[in-house]
């Protein structure tokens, strides 16, 4: 059989490969019945290979990673095997690549394609990746961990691995989110989490604070992790303004909002008072403009600190002009 696998979400990518290399080989001396080639390194001599009868093994496994490297001849070359493919011979082809790879169809070839995660999809894998090492962690400890490391399949999963390390020494219980900051040094203090509770709050003071350690490390806290939580909030605040006259109570927010866990509506039920329809439109206007200068659409080029700067200043005018009308006594 063929498989190709593509997409740019390497873990899940390589996970799948490594599982087919384990059932394929089997009980077989892996030295005789695997080969590993890498696209810029093969040649149409390599191909060759793939009629030869296996040594000592029912079947002749062969992986290709990063075949988007092949050449031109190669790929052409490739194409006439997938023609007429051996028989004894599985191969796996690895693209790095989004979209679907130009290959012929041919007998017993099988694709499969690893899109990146939805954020709801990371939350099920995390969820799921943790009961599977035996880990057991609190909603909010969870949630620590999505917002502070973002989407980034490996980096969860060697978060957890650590985990998994720490809580062999700690009670039979769920571990907690000060627990989990202090087993991967984490500081609970300065996450996406902690910035929407104080936009959730109205704080501009500890919004600024956020805004401008999350500046100081783009790398940690980068700005397009940072906008989409930002952008995500307002969005949700405006559709709740735009569809219920009173605060929905926790249950209808994490149903409206397709939330995971009940403790996650919480910013939403802080910011109902503090905030209006008017002022979360305002707040997105804000945000395209800063996402639109970072992709060169509008002239005034910016680096990340500069812009999680400036839309921490521009938010935090805008939060203090709507308390302060607020504040007015009515005539």
């Amino acid at each position: 059989m063929i498989w190709v696998l593509y997409g740019t979400d390497s873990y899940r990518r390589t996970e799948r490969r490594k599982a087919l290399l384990t059932e394929l080989v089997g009980n077989a001396p892996p030295e005789f019945a695997l080969t590993i080639w890498r696209g810029r390194d093969l040649s149409e001599e390599h191909l060759r290979e793939l009629y030869e009868l296996p040594f000592l093994a029912p079947y002749k496994v062969v992986a290709l990673l990063e075949a988007e490297a092949l050449s031109k001849p190669v790929r052409e070359a490739l194409k006439k095997y997938l023609e007429r493919p051996a028989a004894h011979t599985h191969l796996i082809l690895e693209f790095a690549q989004e979209a679907k790879p130009s290959l012929p169809e041919a007998p017993g070839l099988v694709w499969e394609a690893y899109a990146p995660l939805r954020p709801a999809q990371v939350a099920d894998w995390l969820a799921d990746k943790a009961h599977q090492m035996g880990l057991t962690l609190e909603a909010e400890a969870l949630s620590l961990l999505l917002e502070t490391l973002g989407p980034d399949l490996h980096l969860l999963h060697q978060s957890l691995s650590l985990l998994a390390v720490y809580a062999l020494s700690a009670p039979q219980k769920p571990l907690t989110p000060a627990e989990v900051s202090q087993a991967l040094g984490l500081n609970p203090q300065y996450t996406v989490y902690q910035l929407v509770e104080a936009l959730a709050e109205a704080n501009v003071r500890r919004l600024l604070q956020i805004l401008s350690r999350f500046a100081e490390d783009t790398r940690t806290y980068p700005w397009p992790q940072v906008l989409w939580h930002l952008r995500q909030f307002f969005q949700n605040l405006a559709y709740l303004y735009l569809k219920f006259s009173q605060r929905p109570d926790t249950r209808t927010l994490q149903k409206e909002l397709d939330l995971r866990y009940p403790f996650q509506a919480r910013p939403y039920e802080k910011a109902w008072s503090r905030y209006s329809l008017v002022l979360c439109r305002e707040a997105l206007q804000i945000l395209y403009q800063a996402e639109a200068q970072h992709k060169g659409l509008i002239p005034g080029g910016a680096t990340e600190s500069e812009l999680l700067l400036t839309v921490g200043l521009k938010l935090a005018h805008r939060l203090q002009k709507a308390q302060a009308q607020a504040a007015e006594p009515t005539p």
